[in-house]
């Protein structure tokens, strides 16, 4: 692989691949980061909703480069509070799910639901956020 001047030959840069592949599951984790807020935040915030959603996207889109480009703590935030906006969608749908289960025929009242999928959401990316810090090493 050519990656010197003219004919020189050096090899392959592994922390090139290194910054690559952590690329590629920050972007993963912050497409579905942001699909787990698009719920809240076209439903129950409507037109309020329609107007933050575009800057949710670029501060999702900016901390994913700070994550990338700067790492350590920066890359434990943003993947843990990701982790946390998907932990707290899977948990919303299960007690959904649940809820189904237990009391059918009974259809789910939205004006109850969206608001506390919010919430749910909220307080998993604000777990995830704190569990991040919380893990960084300390100074000694």
């Amino acid at each position: 692989m050519l990656q010197g001047g003219a004919g020189q030959i050096l090899p392959p840069d592994r922390n090139r691949a290194a910054d690559f592949r952590w690329f590629v599951v920050c972007f993963c984790f912050g497409f579905v980061g942001l699909i787990a807020l698009i719920p809240p935040l076209s439903g129950f915030l409507s037109y309020l909703g329609a107007i933050v959603l575009p800057f949710a996207a670029l501060a999702e889109i900016g901390f994913g480069v700070a994550a990338v480009v700067g790492g350590g703590s920066w890359r434990g935030a943003y993947l843990l509070g990701n982790l946390g906006l998907m932990v707290g969608t899977v948990v919303f749908v299960a007690i959904s799910l649940v809820m189904l289960l237990v009391q059918p025929g009974r259809p789910p009242n939205t004006d109850i639901g969206r608001p506390l999928y919010f919430g749910v959401v909220m307080m998993g990316l604000a777990g995830g956020i704190t569990w991040a810090t919380l893990l960084r090493p300390r100074p000694r």
